[in-house]
């Protein structure tokens, strides 16, 4: 986007590092005034402070190889076994547990005569 090239979703995924980093480190990986930022996102590597561990630093760098996760080559990391449809072992009880509700029913929000009329021919 900076360099005014065509772009495609791996910039949100780009975006989604950013954010990573951020939550792990408390501030941007681009540090500075806005025109310091956008050379530094264009011109230079990130510095990933020496308290991230190497799971954390490795999430904020992979890419997606969509074809290969479309197309379900990739390997899960781990697949959950489930024992019946209903099965709700691998969630916390404290949402479990709890008793279903519905939500409110919307606010009728009925229009005056005059909003009303404003739709008429």
């Amino acid at each position: 986007m900076l360099t005014e090239d065509n772009y495609t979703r791996a910039v949100d995924w780009w975006g989604m590092g950013v954010l990573i980093f951020e939550m792990l480190v408390g501030e941007s990986p681009f540090p500075g005034e806005i025109e310091e930022v956008l050379d530094s996102i264009v011109n230079d590597d990130v510095h990933y402070p020496g308290c991230l561990s190497p799971d954390s630093i490795s999430i904020t760098q992979k890419t997606i190889n969509w074809d290969a996760l479309l197309t379900r080559k990739c390997k899960p990391p781990f697949l959950t076994k489930i024992k019946e449809s209903v099965d709700v072992s691998k969630f916390d009880s404290e949402f479990t547990t709890l008793q279903p509700t519905l939500p409110p029913p919307p606010v009728s929000c009925s229009l005056s005569p005059e909003q009303q009329d404003a739709f008429t021919d």
